[in-house]
């Protein structure tokens, strides 16, 4: 089971191979990007999520639309 404050916990974080043109180009050597910014940021260590002051937790109700 992931951490609490963890990328793959974070609402705002996705798999890079899933973001926009030119961003998933990096998917190889950063695998997890933050969408909580304008433009996605790819995520050089995805343990930065851990001290995060924007990490909020995935909607668990599965109807409610993505972020």
């Amino acid at each position: 089971m992931p951490e609490l404050h963890a990328v793959e916990t974070c609402r705002w974080s996705r798999l890079t191979i899933r973001t926009p043109y030119p961003y998933w180009l990096a998917a190889e050597d950063r695998p997890w990007s933050c969408l909580c910014a304008a433009d996605p940021k790819t995520l050089a260590d995805p343990a930065q999520c851990r001290q995060c002051e924007r990490w909020t937790p995935h909607r668990l109700d599965p109807t409610l639309p993505e972020a």
